[in-house]
């Protein structure tokens, strides 16, 4: 019987959060198998259209971050 790999499987290819061996064993099955490539291929383009979106924090919660990071520095020298 013929085991496909699983949708999370191709995702995480697609959003390169595979070790180097997975990303071989991947590649490899992509270039054999035309219905995994195909399934693939939708994912890409689906990727695709999804907005581009950015986050920005407000300046008032960096300065605070940062405010944080130096006392606990500060701290941890004492």
């Amino acid at each position: 019987m013929f085991k496909s790999y699983p949708q999370d499987e191709l995702m995480r290819f697609l959003y390169h959060e595979m070790p180097a061996e997975e990303v071989a064993r991947m590649k490899q099955r992509l270039a054999t198998d035309p219905v995994l490539r195909a399934e693939f291929y939708e994912l890409q383009q689906a990727k695709q259209t999804l907005p581009k979106v950015q986050f920005l924090p407000k300046s008032n919660t960096i300065h605070r971050i940062l405010q944080y990071s130096t006392k606990t520095a500060l701290e941890a020298q004492l």
